[in-house]
């Protein structure tokens, strides 16, 4: 039987994949490996990083591809040694990271096309547009090298434009000012405020611009979203014509790649007992009436911003769950992302005194990280209080859960602009001149979202815009299901 299984892995096409550290970046990889394995026969080698995953996060990756490990493998690269000389979690340290990893890279594929390996040779490379350096190694092998952008159409359309917008910028006096008049096929206006905030890391930008550079040495690229999400981008960008010079590779709009559906399986979280705790106290409350908390795997807040949420909180009167990592260190913003050692702290000396105690009847506060998707499928969940990542987004919009935006770093800016003014599924809090959200606006934003009319109306808005996402999936008739299958045929017959 083993024997048998062998042969039968060893007809599928392969292909390996390469995400970006980040549970932002690794899950969509995730699933979209499933994807290629149980709906189009594929084998994959996820490629990861022991850098910025938890083990509680190592766990849940674990737990999802044992489902499917018989066509899915994990290749863990060693550990790559950065240099003390650079802070663990800046963009220097994100961007050495990369460069670094790219000789091993190169070792781990040379070795998948070995013929003793237990899949065929590698037909594809599908890397994070971050590790587009990758170019180098796949045309020493000769690999098809491919991305996967777990991002807008938007963000995709601001990396074409990037060289002209590194132009404009540069002669941009006023960082607030109304400047950007066009992204292939974004029809909103966008401030430089609103542009992802690696424009304001010089060195990181630098790197990041050369990264544009290359779309067009790509033999194609998998793009997270979907038509009617994004028509208009959407169909600029599949016109070909966004480059200023130059080749547009193919892209492949094949969104909404995202867990659909969830279970607390023990080995994806803490224990068994944090899994009877979250279901247990989820099941009891009323439909819709749970307002969910966390900022991503990287989106800290400072204690006094901490406090501010859960005075806010306390007040609103509304039901809640929480998903607290930790504080950024007392001396840095108020706001953003670091690195790992200073993610878990002690709940209570960060909250307000007997705060849990407090709201136990109608709160629950889970320390680090909790499965996502499980919470957002959940009938009692009816509010998001997010930072706007992308994959957040998408599995807001998949569950039909309205979002109260308060973006953080990235392109989360520039998403939250599209909830708040574009789709109108969320709302916005606001942030005061000392780059803190009080109490009361976070409250006022909070209850508006659960009880006010324009809650209803961006509730409304998003699980018409889910119904959507399904139809893009839809079995041989989905836009997106379509495009993937088209992909897929495109990379096995690159491959030559």
């Amino acid at each position: 039987m083993e024997k048998s299984m062998a042969c039968c892995e060893m007809t599928r096409p392969h292909v390996a994949m390469y995400p970006a550290v980040g549970m932002g970046h690794l899950m969509p990889f995730l699933e979209l490996a499933k994807k290629l394995v149980s709906l189009h026969g594929f084998a994959v080698t996820l490629i990861t990083t022991t850098w910025s995953v938890t083990p509680l996060q190592a766990a849940y990756v674990e737990a999802a591809l044992t489902i499917n490990s018989h066509a899915i493998r994990q290749l863990v690269l060693p550990e790559i040694c950065v240099g003390e000389d650079i802070a663990n979690g800046s963009g220097q340290y994100f961007q050495a990271h990369i460069e670094k990893s790219m000789g091993v890279l190169e070792e781990k594929l040379r070795m998948l096309q070995e013929p003793n390996q237990p899949f065929c040779p590698v037909c594809a490379l599908i890397t994070d547009l971050f590790h587009m350096s990758s170019l180098d190694v796949t045309g020493r092998l000769g690999i098809p090298n491919y991305i996967f952008v777990t991002s807008s159409a938007a963000f995709l359309s601001f990396m074409f434009y990037m060289p002209q917008l590194a132009r404009t910028l540069e002669g941009n006096e006023n960082g607030n000012g109304d400047l950007i008049h066009y992204l292939p096929g974004v029809q909103r206006g966008l401030r430089e405020a609103d542009l992802p905030s690696l424009l304001h890391e010089s060195s990181f930008f630098k790197w990041f611009l050369g990264l544009c550079s290359r779309l067009h040495e790509l033999k194609g690229i998998l793009l997270n979203t979907f038509h009617d999400l994004e028509p208009h981008t959407v169909n600029a960008l599949l016109s070909g014509n966004v480059l200023e010079s130059g080749h547009t590779p193919l892209i492949y709009v094949i969104g909404p790649v995202v867990r659909s559906s969830d279970v607390f399986d023990p080995k994806a979280v803490d224990s068994e007992e944090q899994v009877k705790r979250l279901t247990t106290w989820l099941d009891k409350q009323p439909d819709s009436s749970v307002v969910y908390v966390s900022f991503g795997s990287w989106g800290l807040l400072s204690e006094e911003q901490i406090r501010e949420i859960a005075t806010g909180l306390e007040r609103s009167a509304q039901r809640f769950l929480w998903v607290l990592r930790g504080a950024l260190p007392k001396s840095g913003p108020t706001s953003g992302r670091v690195s790992l050692s200073v993610m878990e702290v002690e709940l209570n000396s960060i909250l307000p005194e007997g705060f849990e105690s407090r709201v136990q009847d109608r709160g629950l506060v889970i320390p680090s990280w909790a499965p996502q998707v499980g919470i957002l499928s959940h009938p009692s969940v009816g509010g998001f209080v997010s930072h706007c990542g992308w994959n957040s987004t998408l599995e807001g919009i998949w569950h039909g859960v309205p979002i109260i935006a308060w973006p953080l770093y990235a392109e989360q800016r520039m998403n939250c602009v599209f909830i708040v003014n574009e789709w109108r599924i969320g709302l916005e809090v606001k942030m005061g001149p000392d780059g803190i959200v009080g109490q009361e606006e976070f409250q006022s934003v909070v209850k508006e979202v659960m009880e006010g009319e324009a809650g209803r109306m961006v509730r409304k808005n998003i699980k018409d815009l889910g119904a959507k996402a399904r139809n893009a999936l839809a079995h041989k008739e989905g836009s997106s299901f379509n495009s993937l299958e088209a992909a897929l045929r495109d990379l096995v017959e690159a491959s030559g």
